[in-house]
């Protein structure tokens, strides 16, 4: 609602972007190695906030088993990042990059992306932000779009990018991982508000 606040996290934001590419265009002797370096550096952080929600989200957690009561994430859970929309919203906008390296990466690097990739996923179901998932349905619509322009207009086959066997990985890891989640703690879950949302 405040015009002037919203000019300056824009002005703060724009600054740490060209700063970073000044910085990366002075180290860097490879035309693409902007985004070599940048992919890597999104899923370390995404992986870092994560890890800190992790730590704030568990005694939650363990305070909803104990207690017999329904799990809530409230406004505690933020990750660093102010409150938790914000949080979720850093977590929608980092998925693009994270799914690259994973395309881009092999042996550990993959192994750490994909679980940057995992846990992101799950917190931005858990946090319950309407819009990170109204962005999140637009982000796969937008994706697939992509998909379909580049399997038309690129010589390159989409195979090289996004082969069946990763795709399959993480739909597998996540549909288990949510579904043991959802078994585990059934008695635990606000259905309804999540429904509402």
């Amino acid at each position: 609602l405040n015009t002037g606040d919203g000019f300056y996290e824009f002005c703060k934001i724009l600054t740490m972007v060209l700063f970073f590419i000044l910085i990366t265009n002075l180290m860097s002797t490879q035309k693409d190695s902007f985004f070599k370096q940048l992919c890597p550096v999104v899923t370390g952080g995404t992986l870092l906030f994560n890890a800190i929600a992790i730590v704030q989200i568990v005694p939650l957690i363990i305070n909803s088993i104990e207690k017999d009561i329904a799990f809530t994430v409230g406004d505690k859970v933020h990750s660093t990042l102010s409150n938790k929309n914000f949080y979720a919203e850093t977590l929608l906008l980092s998925l693009p990059f994270i799914v690259y390296n994973i395309a881009m990466t092999s042996h550990w690097q993959r192994i750490i992306s994909y679980i940057s990739l995992i846990s992101s996923l799950l917190f931005i179901i858990i946090l319950k932000c309407v819009a990170v998932y109204i962005g999140f349905a637009c982000m796969v619509v937008l994706f697939i779009i992509w998909i379909f322009y580049f399997r038309k207009h690129s010589n390159e086959p989409l195979i090289t990018f996004f082969s069946a066997k990763k795709i399959g990985v993480v739909i597998v890891i996540v549909i288990t991982l949510v579904a043991s989640t959802l078994f585990i703690l059934r008695d635990k879950i606000q259905y309804e508000d999540i429904k509402i949302k």
